[in-house]
């Protein structure tokens, strides 16, 4: 019988080098035995970490701490994906520094977030070509005092 294990996003992040894929609804057990896996690659380093998928993956979400981690260290991130993930404790300003500090982002697939929360993203990411996942909010009532930002091409 198979042991499962919980494994938080930030261990696995530190476990796999280079590209991490996890398959479709993931669980614990298959995250433990991806982690277990790739935990003899000569470095842990999310700092080195270019492709990062987890589409449409089941994962228990602690908290946000390993996308703000990886925004934080990782600057060669091409490819970001956990589009239809249930991950719910993503901050916009992650995916903005993410954007700013990855020059070479060419892929950003991410749960539903309003779209205006990603002005920021979409002005820092210059190399992006493929991009899922936002959302549109319902229109502003009358009166509303709504900024009306402009990206400039």
């Amino acid at each position: 019988m198979m042991r499962k294990e919980s494994v938080t996003l930030a261990t696995l992040l530190h476990c796999l080098r280079g590209v991490a894929v996890l398959p479709p609804r993931a669980t614990a057990a298959t995250m433990s035995q991806a982690a277990s896996l790739s935990i003899h690659h000569p470095s842990s380093d999310p700092r080195d970490l270019m492709t990062l998928v987890m589409e449409e993956s089941t994962i228990v979400e602690n908290d946000g701490e390993w996308l703000h981690e990886l925004a934080l260290e990782n600057t060669v991130l091409e490819n970001l994906n956990f589009y239809m993930t249930d991950l719910v404790k993503v901050a916009s300003a992650d995916l903005e520094l993410i954007a700013k500090n990855c020059a070479s982002l060419v892929s950003m697939k991410i749960t539903d977030c309003d779209i205006i929360d990603l002005v920021g993203v979409f002005r820092f990411a210059a190399a992006l070509e493929d991009f899922c996942g936002g959302s549109f909010s319902s229109p502003p009532e009358e009166g509303e005092d709504v900024s009306n930002e402009q990206l400039e091409l």
